[in-house]
């Protein structure tokens, strides 16, 4: 626990303002440059986070979790991050997660609500360095409403330990929106950050605070959901070239491997990207041919290109 620093009555709580929201691009940091532009991107195609699919958004891809918190790993810390800003919404990284999808995500004078050694896909170790899973939340100025993180927080020895309460500054990769459920079984959906290890900022708010920032939220848990490493990523551009994984196939042999995919995993969800209404198309006719039923729909720009040298 933190050392009493006095309570924070309800003027307190009505004085949160609003954190400073900063995006950047997902190539900032030199030393990161080993990681491929091009692997990430087609790691990130397998992220799914509809809201009518809650039990695959809950699910994280560990293919492109693993390269975000490798990203991180060889980057720069939580100030460095900071100082790379490039303003936008919250609501709108709810609602166009594709738009955002690896890049960086700042947040200032969060109040951690939740922190704990992370269970999720890669273990809670990485290298000698922690893997944290949490909560986050914030309180927008303007508006008044309340903003929830869900984080990956890699914490690199002799990083000092936070607690629920502490205010901190916040800074990773958006990875996908993920639904959590309330101690009343009611789903709240926020943007999932994988970054470095948030700058305690010298502030906390008690138990009793915390409560009333996060009313009915603690504890959270997880929507019961398949752990996956992979999510197969059917692609047809406009032209009709059909990639499957970022790797480019016949039509028989995608459909040879999806059926393979829909009996090894039929409960598993296929990303389907199409560059056109002809592409789409095509792509639901490969998709009937192989027998998958669940799919998850996404537009792709024609530019995309398989990775150099498949």
């Amino acid at each position: 626990m933190r050392p009493a620093c006095g309570r924070a009555g309800p003027a307190g709580l009505l004085s949160l303002r609003i954190g400073a929201l900063a995006l950047v691009g997902a190539g900032f940091a030199r030393t990161a440059s080993a990681l491929s532009a091009n692997e990430l991107e087609f790691a990130l195609a397998q992220v799914v986070d509809s809201p009518l699919m809650p039990e695959e958004a809950a699910a994280i891809e560990e293919r492109p979790y693993r390269l975000l918190l490798e990203k991180v790993r060889l980057g720069p810390d939580q100030r460095t991050l900071a100082s790379l800003e490039w303003r936008f919404t919250y609501e709108g990284l709810r609602s166009s997660p594709d738009r955002f999808r690896g890049r960086i995500v700042y947040d200032a004078a969060c109040t951690i609500a939740e922190i704990r050694r992370s269970p999720a896909p890669g273990a809670g170790r990485f290298d000698r360095d922690e893997v944290y899973a949490g909560v986050a939340a914030n309180v927008d100025g303007r508006t008044g409403r309340l903003r929830l993180w869900a984080f990956r927080f890699l914490r690199r020895p002799g990083d000092a330990l936070v607690y629920p309460g502490d205010r901190v500054n916040i800074a990773g990769y958006f990875l996908k929106n993920v639904p959590l459920l309330d101690a009343s079984g009611e789903v709240h959906w926020m943007p999932l950050l994988v970054g470095p290890w948030p700058t305690y900022t010298g502030r906390w708010w008690p138990a009793s605070a915390l409560r009333r920032i996060c009313p009915g939220l603690l504890p959270s848990r997880e929507i019961p959901h398949e752990e996956l490493r992979s999510r197969a990523v059917l692609s047809v551009l406009a032209d009709g070239a059909i990639l499957l994984g970022g790797r480019a196939l016949s039509r028989e042999r995608a459909v040879a491997e999806l059926r393979r995919s829909a009996h090894a995993h039929p409960r598993r969800a296929v990303v389907a990207e199409f560059a056109s209404p002809g592409a789409r198309e095509l792509a639901q006719a490969l998709l009937d041919e192989a027998g998958v039923e669940k799919v998850a729909w996404k537009e792709l720009g024609d530019s995309r290109l398989p990775p150099p040298g498949t």
